[in-house]
């Protein structure tokens, strides 16, 4: 059986992703066929598992509750959509993608991501959404 994870670490990491995203090098990265985004290492570490946060996002996080990385399913076709707080990273990610799905991007365009994902998931947890284990 899987351990619970802590939320309000979960929480706490997302108010300083920014933080965590340029210590830890994270990268965007869109598999183009299958519309997802994912925001993390180049190479998630194998003790982060996945799980789903909400509708929209879900989060690799270890079993003690430390954030590895954020996916998101059906990206374009979904939640820029219809999630007006993530619209600018359309933009972001249409202006620095690579023909292999990977973004390029510099610490200024990483920190925008950043701010942009823990807004739109912290938004959502205020408004009734609750993390699905």
């Amino acid at each position: 059986m899987q351990k619970a994870l802590n939320l309000v670490k979960i929480q706490s990491q997302l108010t300083k992703l920014n933080e965590i995203v340029l210590s830890k090098r994270w990268q965007v990265f869109i598999d183009k066929s299958l519309d997802n985004f994912y925001f993390s290492p180049n190479k998630i570490d194998p003790k982060f598992s996945l799980h789903q946060w909400d509708d929209d996002f879900y989060i690799y996080a270890d079993s003690d509750s430390n954030l590895g990385g954020i996916f998101v399913e059906y990206f374009n076709a979904n939640l820029v959509q219809h999630d007006k707080a993530v619209a600018p990273l359309k933009q972001i990610v249409k202006n620095n993608i690579s023909k292999d799905g990977s973004v390029k991007l510099g610490k200024n365009d990483r920190i925008s991501v950043a701010n942009t994902i823990a807004i739109a998931i912290l938004q959502k947890q205020s408004h009734g959404f609750h993390m699905a284990v």
